[in-house]
């Protein structure tokens, strides 16, 4: 898939689906950020929501 395919998807799905190079951009240079996660940078407003997506990219991690 191109990076612009993976970045309109699920972070989980993407993250499956991207090479390590890709992944390592992500991580260390442009980090992906949910919907979620935007809405509370812009509101300051924590949500669960947010605690979901930020469980679900240390589970993830947690994989690798």
């Amino acid at each position: 898939m191109y990076e612009r395919e993976l970045e309109a998807r699920a972070a989980h799905v993407a993250y499956d689906r991207a090479s390590e190079d890709l992944i390592r951009l992500w991580e260390d240079v442009s980090p992906r950020i949910a919907l979620a996660e935007f809405t509370e940078q812009v509101t300051g407003v924590r949500t669960g929501t947010g605690e979901t997506v930020r469980n679900a990219r240390e589970n993830q991690h947690r994989k690798q």
